[in-house]
């Protein structure tokens, strides 16, 4: 759960991929700039010839700021993004830890015992207890109760402990 938590974490602190931010920082430069040369025009309009001469200046540099801006965003559709290894080994990781903490659940939650049932396979343990509960019930086999209860309560700690119960010890 720790690992789901800090992966999503990890997700909402990273947020957007590194084209996106250049895109954006391109697009934040070239308001800017759209806005500084609209200045330097309303200067130069108005002004007398030296600033206006500074603010001529200023407005070839905006235009050539705009430029560089737009060559940036034609230059980004030739760039991918590259993901770090270690967020694919984290994110199956975080894919066997869920799949484990779900095949929990459900075996813990008694859908786990029903679907060995359904696939037939039967514990060892179980086998074995069954073949001495037959033993018992079979005429030809010596074996009594006394028996299949020892056996029982040898192979299995939780009946043993309700055994010892049940009789009162």
């Amino acid at each position: 759960m720790k690992c789901l938590l800090s992966s999503l974490l990890i997700v909402i602190c990273v947020g957007c991929t590194s084209t996106e931010r250049i895109s954006k920082s391109s697009n934040q430069i070239q308001r800017d700039a759209t806005a500084s040369l609209d200045r330097f025009e309303t200067i130069a309009a108005s002004a007398p010839p030296p600033h206006s001469t500074t603010a001529v200046g200023g407005i070839e540099e905006q235009e050539r700021i705009i430029a560089a801006t737009q060559q940036i965003h034609t230059y980004l559709t030739g760039v991918e993004d590259k993901v770090p290894e270690w967020v694919y080994l984290l994110e199956y990781l975080a894919i066997g830890l869920i799949s484990l903490l779900v095949l929990l659940i459900l075996w813990y939650t008694g859908i786990g015992p029903l679907i060995r049932t359904i696939f037939g396979w039967i514990p060892r343990a179980k086998r074995r207890d069954a073949e001495l509960a037959a033993a018992v019930l079979s005429d030809s086999d010596p074996a009594g109760v006394r028996e299949y209860i020892a056996a029982r309560r040898a192979s299995d700690q939780e009946f043993d402990k309700a055994y010892e119960k049940a009789r009162g010890t």
